[in-house]
């Protein structure tokens, strides 16, 4: 008698964490920008903002930004052979500490072929970083829950 109440309380168990995976789990949505296509939070609502991060062009080419502002997101389109060499890292970097001065610790590394730099101290708005470079074409994906903006890169076609 007492297997059959133990089997009936694992079997309501593994039931409840599969509810919950599912129930957790953000939908996403595939949305075309017209020089990249990428999966998104479901009911998302990028819109085309003019930043210009690149006051003094380092970055040769074209540059479009995207900015959800109920999610907390924001898409950077880089198309600029700047990001290609060996120094990317650095650029990774300094372009990561323009758009987030105040975070004074963060750290860097290399994901499959994702660059990702995450926060170490609390900001105000503790921003992270997850970039994906292609030949010239760079994105960068900044937000504060980095393994949404992982789950976002490893789906953006070019």
């Amino acid at each position: 008698m007492n297997k059959k109440y133990i089997s009936i309380l694992i079997i309501c168990s593994l039931i409840t964490v599969l509810c919950m995976g599912l129930v957790c789990a953000k939908s996403m949505q595939t949305q075309d920008f017209y020089s990249f296509k990428i999966d998104t939070p479901n009911g998302s609502n990028f819109v085309k903002e003019e930043i210009e991060i690149d006051e003094d062009n380092i970055f040769p080419g074209s540059q479009e930004a995207y900015v959800d502002e109920q999610n907390q997101i924001m898409i950077y389109y880089i198309d600029s052979p700047i990001f290609a060499g060996e120094n990317n890292a650095i650029i990774y970097h300094a372009l990561f500490s323009t758009l987030n001065p105040d975070a004074n610790q963060s750290y860097e590394y290399q994901e499959d072929n994702l660059r990702v730099i995450e926060t170490v101290t609390e900001s105000e708005m503790n921003l992270q970083l997850v970039g994906l470079t292609s030949g010239n074409e760079t994105i960068l994906l900044i937000g504060t829950d980095v393994d949404l903006l992982k789950d976002m890169a490893h789906t953006v076609e070019f």
